[in-house]
């Protein structure tokens, strides 16, 4: 089963969790383990683990087995030999294995989650499921057996009861950008909307300064074709950022739409003016506008004029120069041509393509020296 990308922002925590407590314990365990076992079985504990620290798998796994053979009750030998079955893709075993340890250490959180780990392998969603219950119930921190639940209840279409989970990591962690948009979604897909926009609006209210969060408010009412509310939130946007280049970029795809051709051209002016938008973002464009003025020659003035914005605001950028020369190239504007195309060599040797389009340049200017 897919695991959820959301699995990245728990892995510090889980991470944490398991180094202070559960990962103390199980090396308590291992001690305990052979302290009070024959000097047999110890010789051959140890010489798994021994075999294990340096990656031989093979040997350590006869070596455990061996141990158990001496001691066919040690529930942590019983542990170490599930992990090799599993590792060696004998998931059936694994499993049989690591219950029989369960039957002897029914509150081992480790042995719990290796066993719900087993299940899914096994392709027994609804026995992890049930299993990470049961491990939640002896373990409610554990933030990683809330997430592979919440994980397993939308595989199988619970929605409400994976919500139920990320709100109690949640009350946790706090509010993450990254639970509260996958919420958002859920709620969609449930039809609640009034539940969507207050996941946003937690954002908002948690970090009122990131105006990011105010765009995706208004993008989901743009998208609900709500496009009063949307203008609301954009100029709340606008008074706190003045300068934000995405905002622009925003508005100037929302007044297109609405055939207001002269108000988004002012947008994407005020946008390439800004270094908020990346250069590739900006070349897309211009890209989108060569297209245009090949049929088109009224807007080419407008074409000019973003490729000098361009130009001022990324002038050490080699694709302001390489995209601005092909629009001069194609106006037969050669000489100025061959200016921006050096310029864009100078600053990336590395554009083949640049260096035939100035050997044709020069083939064009009949400069047959420079060839």
């Amino acid at each position: 089963m897919a695991r959820n990308s959301l699995c990245n922002i728990l892995i510090f925590i889980c991470l944490a969790g398991l180094a202070s407590c559960g990962g103390e314990k199980l090396i308590q365990k291992k001690e305990e383990t052979s302290v009070n076992e024959s000097p047999g079985f110890q010789q051959k504990f140890f010489a798994a683990q021994t075999e294990k620290a340096i990656g031989n798998d093979e040997k350590a796994y006869s070596f455990f087995q061996d141990a158990l053979a001496i001691s066919p009750q040690n529930h942590a030998v019983m542990y170490e030999i599930a992990r090799y079955e599993l590792k060696f893709e004998k998931n059936v075993a694994a499993e049989e294995m690591i219950r029989k340890a369960l039957e002897l250490d029914k509150e081992n959180v480790w042995y719990q989650l290796f066993l719900a780990e087993v299940l899914i392998e096994n392709d027994d969603i609804e026995g992890a499921q049930k299993q990470y219950e049961r491990i939640i119930k002896l373990a409610p921190k554990d933030m990683n057996a809330r997430f592979e639940l919440a994980n397993i209840m939308l595989y199988r279409g619970d929605i409400e009861g994976a919500i139920k989970q990320y709100d109690a990591i949640e009350a946790v962690m706090g509010i993450n950008e990254e639970i509260v948009l996958e919420k958002q979604q859920l709620y969609l897909q449930l039809g609640k909307e009034a539940e969507a926009v207050a996941e946003l609006q937690k954002l908002i209210d948690q970090h009122p300064e990131n105006v990011n969060y105010r765009g995706m408010l208004a993008q989901y009412y743009l998208d609900k074709g709500e496009e009063e509310k949307a203008m609301l939130i954009y100029e709340e946007i606008r008074d706190q950022d003045p300068e934000n280049g995405m905002l622009h970029l925003k508005l100037s795809e929302y007044y297109a739409m609405k055939g207001e051709e002269d108000k988004s051209f002012e947008e994407v002016k005020l946008a390439f003016a800004s270094a908020d938008v990346n250069i590739d973002r900006k070349v897309g464009i211009m890209l989108n506008f060569y297209s245009a003025t090949n049929y088109d020659d009224t807007q080419l003035a407008r074409a000019y004029e973003l490729l000098d914005l361009l130009e001022t605001a990324h002038p050490t950028e080699a694709k302001t120069y390489a995209v601005y020369g092909d629009f001069l190239m194609r106006d037969a504007r050669f000489e100025e041509a061959r200016d921006m195309y050096r310029k864009a060599l100078e600053l990336d040797k590395s554009r083949n393509v640049i260096c035939s389009q100035l050997l044709q340049l020069d083939l064009e200017l009949g400069e047959y020296e420079a060839l």
